[in-house]
């Protein structure tokens, strides 16, 4: 891997984000997605300035981990979509959660 590659994928870590934040919206039912989002939300902030826009970020970062606490099975664990149940718990969809 080259240090160029690695340059051009920092510098395009702004748009990354703002895409992310586009399209994440907190409506999503599909918990992969917003849980895909989140990881791709703090991998960019460590390369985003501060001010507004990584403000934008963070705040995208707790609204999003708020929805997937609020839609944990009571035993632990996530479904693919909406709201777990004890019985609708996936392990491949809790372990990218999990991340």
């Amino acid at each position: 891997l080259s240090l160029e590659v690695l340059t051009n994928y920092r510098n395009a870590m702004p748009q990354i984000a703002q895409f992310l934040l586009d399209n994440s919206g907190l409506t999503q039912q599909w918990n992969n997605q917003q849980a895909s989002s989140l990881i791709g939300l703090a991998e960019a902030r460590k390369h985003l300035s501060e001010g507004v826009f990584r403000d934008q970020v963070d705040a995208r970062i707790i609204a999003i981990a708020d929805v997937l606490k609020q839609r944990q099975a009571p035993g632990g664990g996530w479904s693919v979509n909406g709201v777990a149940t004890n019985t609708t718990r996936d392990p491949l969809m809790t372990a990218l959660v999990g991340i």
